[in-house]
């Protein structure tokens, strides 16, 4: 894998490790479900790991 790859895998593990923590976040009550800004970071993040799956199948 070129380094470039390597880079993107990196990006892709902290968008999803970002993923786990805010889910992690509303499971335990810390944040609501329905808060407008959960909801458009777990949105940006999912949108991240798409984009960076993405770009490592290329």
């Amino acid at each position: 894998m070129t380094d470039f790859g390597n880079k993107i895998k990196i990006a892709l593990e902290e968008a999803d490790e970002s993923n786990f923590w805010l889910t992690f976040l509303a499971d335990i009550d810390l944040l609501e479900r329905n808060d407008k800004e959960l909801s458009f970071l777990m949105k940006e993040s999912d949108e991240f790991i798409a984009i960076f799956t993405a770009s490592l199948k290329t």
